[in-house]
C-alpha cells in the first residue's frame, strides 16, 4: 500500500475487496490495520467491501463501526454492508458476498436498480467471494446465479473480487461464457496483496494468472478520451498484467 501511494500519490481512493483484517471480532486487528495504513488513510478515502474474515462468521459489528460509509445500500441489510459511490464517470457498487450469513437474493433488487439508474460510462462492482475463482472447486455459484444476470443486463465492465490468494483475470464474460466478438462482457479479477498464498488452477477462460505474487492495481479513467486503463503491479514495481477499455 505504501508503494502504491508513493508511486501514485494522486490516487483518489483505495478499493479493498474484503478481508481487511484477520479476526473481525477483535478490536486489536482493526487498530493494527489503521495504524499500519495511517500514512495513506490519513489522506485518501477507502472503499471497502466486507470479507468473511472481517465478520468472522457473525455480524460485522466492528467492521461497520470503523467506517463512515454511504447509507445508500440495500434496504434489506445494515447500512454499510452494501453501498455505491460515483467518481466522475465511474460507478462503484459494493456488495456483501457473505452468503453464509445473508442470502444473495436480498441484494438483487437494489443492485438492479443502482446499475440501471446510473448514467456513468463505467460500471464496476466489488465484493469478496469470487464468481470465478483461481482454483477449481472454489467458484461461488449462489452469487454467480443471483448477480451474474444483472451484471450482464447492465453491462458491468469489471468485477473486483478477493478471497482467493492468487492473481487471475478472466476474458470478458457474459452468461457464464466468454463473450462473443463484439459483445459486451465483464472482466472478473482476483488478486492478493498480503503474504498468504494459494495454489492455482486456471480455467480455460482465464486471460492471465500468477501465483505467489503480491500486487496492487491501478485503474485510471480518462473521461475525455473515454478510456479505462488497468494495471496490476507487483512488489518490485513491475507491471504483470494490464488491459484497456474504451467507450464512446
Amino acid at each position: 500500500m505504501r508503494q502504491s501511494d508513493g508511486r501514485f500519490p494522486e490516487a483518489r481512493f483505495y478499493m479493498i475487496a474484503g478481508d481487511l483484517i484477520d479476526h473481525g471480532t477483535e478490536r486489536d486487528n482493526w487498530d493494527q490495520f489503521f495504524h499500519e495504513g495511517s500514512t495513506v488513510f490519513d489522506r485518501t478515502p477507502v472503499v471497502p467491501a466486507l470479507g468473511n474474515h472481517d465478520s468472522h462468521g457473525g455480524h460485522p459489528t466492528l467492521y461497520l463501526q470503523q467506517f463512515a460509509l454511504p447509507a445508500n445500500g440495500a434496504e434489506t441489510l445494515d447500512p454499510g454492508r452494501t453501498y455505491h459511490v460515483t467518481y466522475q464517470d465511474l460507478l462503484v457498487v459494493v456488495m456483501d458476498s457473505n452468503y453464509d450469513l445473508v442470502e444473495p437474493e436480498l441484494q438483487v433488487d437494489w443492485l438492479d436498480r443502482v446499475l440501471g439508474e446510473s448514467d456513468a460510462r463505467w460500471k464496476v462492482v466489488i465484493y469478496h467471494h469470487p464468481f470465478y475463482a483461481s482454483r477449481p472447486g472454489r467458484d461461488n455459484y449462489p452469487l454467480r446465479d443471483a448477480w451474474g444476470p444483472i451484471f450482464d443486463r447492465h453491462n458491468v465492465d469489471i468485477a473486483f473480487q478477493g478471497h482467493d490468494h492468487a492473481y487471475m483475470r478472466t476474458v470478458p464474460m457474459r452468461g457464464h461464457e466468454p463473450a462473443a466478438e463484439g459483445e459486451h462482457g465483464t472482466v472478473y479479477l482476483v488478486a492478493v496483496s498480503g503474504t498468504k498464498m494459494y495454489e492455482q488452477g486456471l480455467p480455460d477462460f482465464a486471460a492471465f494468472g500468477a501465483v505467489n505474487t503480491r500486487t496492487y492495481q491501478i485503474i485510471q479513467v480518462d473521461p475525455v478520451a473515454g478510456t479505462l486503463t488497468y494495471r496490476a503491479i507487483d512488489t518490485d514495481g513491475g507491471v504483470i498484467d494490464s488491459f484497456d477499455l474504451s467507450k464512446d
